[in-house]
């Protein structure tokens, strides 16, 4: 039985080069610029009207891309999706078969190769999910969103106690992912959940909150590689219904707590202990804002 798609998180990250795609549809071959060097990008759990201007106010990778590459398709459509087994759909509505066949764009999204030629209103789907995205199927021990403000206590000579407290509150949330498998290889097949690890050992993540490898080969984001890959203070998209945020419901701005940068985060799964190809991810969050779809 596969399991099914429920919670992501997906990771805003800065452009160092154009975002482009080689694209061959009806309005003949053609280079096309996704997004500029400098702007920020976050895949599917974002704003659709975001600017890429900042970390919190990213490009929605899939709506930035359908559009771009719409523009000069003589006459067709391009529109980029989550399937909803958590691959990126890419479908091509238009006169003449359509096909994206080179250009980073295609590794940001997942595919490890060119679309191949789509038929008019056919779809390609990718060999793994969105760089920077997230996906899994399970949590437990979830604490929900507590809020939390700073404050500090004393006792003054007549034995009053004395409360400080901070004007500023957050919340903070805590759970544990568990079904994550240890490697991409460990789905079950029809998942494409995230893996614990990533599959490039030597280079398992970036060291500044530049896209990794997003000009060079796809390949699935781990756990790991996104909790080291970047800053603490680097928003990100959290929902715990990804389908259901893709039929218009919310999803959060947040970032990681400090605990999600300590290597115990991951361990054996509890649930199957003696299964080596499941590991539980715990994970802690802290919010920073809504926004719907």
């Amino acid at each position: 039985m596969v399991a099914p798609l429920r919670y992501g998180l997906a990771r805003s990250y800065l452009l160092s080069g154009n975002l482009s795609a080689s694209v061959t549809d009806a309005g003949s071959p053609r280079t096309v610029t996704v997004a500029a060097s400098g702007s920020w990008v976050r895949p599917v759990i974002a704003d659709p009207a975001g600017a890429g201007t900042s970390t919190s106010d990213p490009y929605e990778l899939f709506t930035t891309a359908g559009t771009a590459l719409s523009a000069a398709a003589g006459g067709g459509t391009w529109v980029v999706s989550l399937h909803t087994d958590g691959r990126t759909k890419v479908t091509w509505t238009g006169g003449a078969p359509g096909e994206i066949t080179s250009g980073g764009l295609l590794a940001a999204l997942g595919f490890a190769s060119g679309t191949g030629s789509i038929a008019s209103g056919s779809s390609a789907y990718s060999t793994y999910p969105a760089l920077g995205l997230l996906l899994w199927a399970y949590s437990q021990d979830d604490t929900g969103w507590v809020p939390e403000s700073d404050t500090a206590r004393s006792l003054d000579g007549s034995g009053q106690l004395v409360v400080y407290r901070s004007s500023a509150i957050r919340h903070r949330r805590r759970a544990r992912a568990f079904w994550v498998p240890r490697s991409y290889s460990d789905n079950d097949a029809g998942e494409y959940f995230s893996p614990a690890w990533g599959t490039d050992y030597e280079s398992s993540g970036p060291t500044t909150v530049s896209a990794p490898d997003y000009n060079s080969t796809a390949r699935a984001t781990g756990w790991m590689d996104f909790a080291y890959g970047i800053s603490g203070e680097i928003e990100c998209g959290y929902a715990e219904s990804v389908g259901t945020y893709l039929d218009g419901g919310y999803a959060l701005g947040v970032s990681l707590g400090p605990s999600m940068f300590d290597a115990e985060q991951i361990a054996l799964s509890s649930g199957e202990p003696l299964y080596n190809g499941r590991r539980d991810v715990l994970y802690e969050l802290l919010k920073r804002r809504e926004f719907q779809s």
